[in-house]
Parts: C-alpha cells; sequence; structure tokens
C-alpha cells in the first residue's frame, strides 16, 4: 500500500521518471564505461597486472584487478592509475581513488581535480566475471555550497574570527 502525503500526488507520477522501461535520475549524467579489455598492464617494476579499464570523459584510467577484488570484500579503498600506451600497457601515476560506497550497493570514483563518478557494484562484478560487457559510469553533480555569511543571524556574544594577513 502506497502512502501519499498531501501535495505530492499531484506533483508527481511514476510515468514521468520511466521512459523506454528505465528509470531516470535527473541530477546523473552518463560519463563513460568500465570494461574488461583482457590485456595486461605492467607497473614501474615491470611486473604485469590483469586490469579493469576505466573511459570516462575520454580519459582512460584503470584498477588492477587483485586490488578491486580485495577493496569489494573488505569495502575498502583502490588506486585508480592512468594507463599509458606504448607497443603495450603501462600503468603510470595514481590519478584517483575508487570507494565501496556506504550502502555497499556502488563504487564511488573520484578522479583527483577531475570531479566525482559512481558506478553499481553488481554492474561492476558482472563485467569481473565476464557476463557482462561494460558497466555505466555516470557523474555525480557537486552539491551546492551555502552561503554562510549571508542572511544568519550571529548571536550576541559569539565573537567573530577573521583572516587578517
Amino acid at each position: 500500500m502506497l502512502v501519499m502525503t498531501e501535495g505530492i500526488s499531484d506533483r508527481y507520477s511514476p510515468e514521468q521518471d520511466l521512459k523506454g522501461g528505465r528509470k531516470r535520475f535527473p541530477g546523473l549524467r552518463r560519463a563513460g564505461y568500465a570494461r574488461r579489455s583482457g590485456r595486461r598492464a605492467a607497473d614501474s617494476s615491470g611486473a604485469e597486472h590483469e586490469v579493469l579499464d576505466f573511459y570516462i570523459r575520454g580519459r582512460r584510467y584503470a584498477v588492477r584487478l587483485e586490488d578491486l577484488r580485495r577493496a569489494l570484500l573488505e569495502d575498502g579503498a583502490v588506486l585508480m592509475e592512468e594507463v599509458l600506451r606504448d607497443w603495450k600497457d603501462y600503468l603510470g601515476t595514481c590519478c584517483g581513488l575508487a570507494v565501496v560506497s556506504l550502502s555497499g550497493r556502488g563504487l564511488r570514483i573520484e578522479i583527483f581535480g577531475g570531479g566525482l563518478f559512481s558506478s553499481s557494484l553488481a554492474a561492476l562484478r558482472g563485467v569481473i566475471e565476464r557476463r557482462e560487457r561494460y558497466a555505466v559510469i555516470v557523474e555525480v553533480p557537486e552539491q551546492p555550497v551555502p552561503m554562510a555569511g549571508r542572511d544568519r543571524r550571529i548571536p550576541p556574544g559569539q565573537q567573530r574570527i577573521t583572516a587578517d594577513a
């Protein structure tokens, strides 16, 4: 049984959310995809690793599969590395961090200086286990920063802290 509060029923209809059988999320935009290419990438010491490729905004990043599997089991974090191509793939500098979300259903990807992204863990597991070809990565919009100084009343007796150089 669905209980709706007053005023919501006239603004919300399920037909608005569904288009072509898929649920739409207005704040999320597709930014790329993750896939398992099957190629191995060499690190700085020359050791080769299986990687999961992330294509985000036209750039290619990689995560070592053994690190990603460990992070999924322990709800941990894993480094995103840049991939360089010269006859074969090489892992470059660390340029981001991927963390399992608090709900355990998503992977939050933060590219340093590039934004915040997310992907479903169910879709990523399908790619890792080779049941799916790719997993969609969406861009998470930045939250608006509230104006701290505007319309804020300071109670009497509270000190103001200023940064004077």
